[in-house]
């Protein structure tokens, strides 16, 4: 009993020393961890968003923190040049071709003819204008098939002019008077200024 007695105070000795040094150790490995951070805490860090958290007073800001927008260059649709009209923009030039010929003459007279045609692609007026020989003066003329158009003579001048549909004709025939010595042919034919074929 004496021994028995002697080895209880000895048995919780060492019961004190065994959890003093657990809760030591285990003090110990909470201060670490706390110290390094947790592999959670280090996650959520390198996913934070793109302006990291720095300094107040911090000069340099991160790159990642530069908007975009502030490196890009103008939007295309807003260039100066998209604004621009483009050439397939202007509106379609007219295009006429005209032909003089004399279908018929005699000693005081004859029949000429004038062929028009629009080979542009729009609707538009159309002019042809002969220069005739001293002695000529046109009496009547009159348009073959459809379509209409209007003459006028000046002296020596004959103007005939109408309005064409994009690939349409007209024939126009006129009837002149002449001199013994004046030509059947004219001078000169015209079609919207530039020179009749």
């Amino acid at each position: 009993m004496a021994r028995h007695a002697a080895v209880q105070p000895l048995i919780g000795g060492m019961r004190a020393l065994v959890i003093g040094s657990l809760v030591t150790l285990v003090a110990s490995l909470i201060a670490l961890a706390a110290s390094r951070g947790t592999p959670t805490d280090r996650a959520e860090w390198t996913g934070a968003p793109l302006r990291p958290a720095s300094p107040a007073g911090s000069a340099s800001p991160s790159p990642s923190a530069t908007p975009t927008s502030a490196s890009a260059g103008p939007s295309p649709s807003a260039s100066p040049s998209s604004r621009r009209p483009s050439r397939s923009s202007r509106p379609p030039q007219p295009s006429f071709t005209a032909q003089h010929e004399v279908v018929l003459r005699w000693d005081e007279g004859f029949i000429g003819r004038v062929t028009v045609r629009n080979t542009g692609p729009v609707t538009a007026d159309w002019s042809v204008v002969l220069g005739l020989d001293d002695g000529v003066r046109v009496r009547r003329f009159w348009v073959q098939g459809r379509g209409s158009a209007s003459g006028r003579q000046d002296d020596t001048t004959v103007r005939f002019s109408g309005r064409l549909a994009a690939g349409a004709s007209i024939v126009v025939d006129y009837q002149a008077q002449r001199s013994r010595d004046a030509s059947s042919e004219p001078r000169s034919c015209t079609i919207n200024g530039a020179p009749c074929r």
